[in-house]
């Protein structure tokens, strides 16, 4: 797993909070074998150097007055390289850090506890560089009576697949309430980490206009793998008149979703986007948002299948996921003895050509465009061909 951080505009009192929030998450996850440090300013900072060269490359903090600019991940592209980085010759034996990354991933308690670092880490550092406000979002769900509010999202005629029930995210028990709970701040830390500070949701309204500028305000729309609706949200933004339909395959997804969208004008249901169960021609607009790398690719196809049979002639098709093709998301395919318990099917994903899939399945005029040049964010567009 690797991770690249920006910090726009620092409050004047928190900079130094943010700095030390990020190098503490940076400590964890060096823990796993192929994590490189971030960029801290035009200084890289490497956590694992030892005193004194530690001091000697911290960034002066003086010298970043309230309102600099500090980048990293997307918009620098200067390959990095730890000393250690070299050409290995084959047969050569892992170093002591990653036979002990490789120990703690296969021995159920170390990894548990590995994991749950690499996640305490992230949500520390996130909420004092970025104001992600998890501990206050979890706090006030965890005082819910989830097992009931499962029990009634849940539909008995869905089989949750095998894929499905993988550890992700660094956790272990896979699409739970934890992951539930967590889903919201997750994303506004991950769009944060990879430089869209807005929310890597809120960037399709513009390519939805672009992409879509003949589809009707009363649009009926399926948003696949809906989450805890934010998604909808941003839909219900961008067309107010429109039936909004968000469907999930994790019970506590839907739950969650619609605790916290209640009163709002959209309807939750747990439903697989492989079998929606939806009528043929029924939507004017089926999006997809950030759900395509979390799947394998055979169960991606299925559910571009199904998009394409739930559309209207002439309905759209939109997807908004990462694009395997990034430098950044190419660097997460490196071997790492824990990156199957974070993001199991990234490898699947990444050897899908979404393009020739889409035109195979029947769809037409497929674009894809990333969000801007150095974006690791990419949107896909097609349409069902309209009757003659």
């Amino acid at each position: 797993m690797e991770l690249f951080f920006q910090i726009e505009a620092p409050r004047p009192d928190s900079f130094a909070q943010s700095n030390r929030s990020t190098k503490m998450m940076m400590r964890a996850l060096r823990f796993s074998s192929d994590c490189p440090p971030s960029t801290i300013g035009p200084t890289r900072f490497d956590p694992g150097l030892r005193s004194p060269d530690r001091r000697a490359a911290r960034p002066n903090k003086r010298a970043l007055p309230n309102g600099i600019r500090c980048t990293g991940g997307t918009n620098d592209r200067t390959p990095y390289k730890r000393p250690t980085d070299r050409a290995i010759p084959p047969g050569t034996p892992p170093d002591l850090r990653t036979r002990l990354a490789r120990l703690a991933a296969r021995n159920p308690a170390l990894r548990s506890i590995v994991l749950d670092s690499i996640r305490h880490a992230l949500k520390l550092g996130t909420t004092f560089a970025f104001g992600i406000p998890w501990y206050q979002e979890i706090r006030e769900l965890k005082q819910e009576n989830w097992k009931q509010l499962i029990r009634d999202a849940t539909d008995p005629n869905v089989k949750t697949p095998s894929w499905f029930k993988l550890p992700i995210h660094g956790i272990l028990g896979g699409n739970d309430l934890i992951q539930a709970i967590e889903q919201a701040p997750a994303m506004s830390a991950m769009a944060s980490l990879f430089g869209h500070q807005s929310g890597v949701r809120d960037v399709r309204l513009p390519h939805l206009q672009a992409f879509c500028p003949d589809l009707p305000q009363s649009a009926h729309i399926l948003d696949v793998g809906c989450g805890t609706g934010d998604s909808l949200r941003a839909l219900e933004a961008r067309y107010p008149g429109a039936r909004l339909s968000g469907i999930d395959l994790s019970p506590a997804m839907i739950a969650v979703g619609r605790l916290r969208n209640q009163g709002r004008p959209y309807t939750f249901h747990h439903r697989a986007g492989e079998d929606n169960r939806f009528s043929e021609a029924s939507f004017d607009l089926v999006h997809e948002s950030a759900v395509a790398h979390e799947a394998p690719r055979f169960a991606s196809i299925q559910r571009f299948s199904e998009a394409f049979r739930v559309l209207k002639p002439g309905g759209v098709f939109f997807l908004l996921d990462q694009d395997p093709e990034s430098p950044v998301i190419q660097r997460q395919l490196r071997p790492d003895p824990f990156g199957h318990f974070i993001e199991p099917h990234i490898r699947s994903y990444s050897r899908m050509d979404t393009v020739r899939e889409l035109e195979t399945i029947g769809f037409t005029s497929v674009k894809k465009e990333k969000i801007h040049p150095d974006s690791t964010i990419v949107v896909i567009v097609a349409r069902k061909p309209a009757q003659d």
